[in-house]
């Protein structure tokens, strides 16, 4: 029951969405449009500053969590380490298996798989 708690301390220092109702297996939050960052915003010095100022309130805050940076890393290890082909073949695994009605709405389709990576693995 940690995530509603850290949820709402987040939103109250301007990190996360407000948190609009509590239940037994999960929370909902409010919506906040957004957009994707393009390879050259991620390589902005200023995004990169903000990204470290978000990260340094996170970490200034009390809460009941452990903040060990090691789980983040080691999760980006893992990612990084990951060959290639696997993260097409759950690429691939994800596009085969939206919904119709979703993949048109938000016209997800294995060709956007084939201009990021060069290839579709079947």
């Amino acid at each position: 029951m940690a995530e509603p708690i850290i949820t709402d301390r987040l939103s109250q220092v301007g990190i996360s969405p407000k948190v609009l109702g509590v239940f037994n297996k999960g929370i909902i939050v409010e919506f906040i449009p957004n957009t994707i960052a393009t390879v050259e915003e991620l390589s902005s010095l200023e995004l990169s500053k903000a990204v470290l100022r978000k990260l340094a309130l996170f970490n200034s805050q009390k809460m009941p969590i452990s903040k060990n940076p090691m789980l983040l890393i080691e999760k980006i290890e893992e990612a990084a380490n990951m060959p290639m082909k696997e993260h097409i073949l759950k690429i691939n695994f994800i596009l085969q298996n939206v919904p119709l009605e979703i993949a048109k709405k938000y016209k997800l389709r294995k060709e956007a798989v084939l201009k990021t990576y060069g290839h579709v693995i079947q």
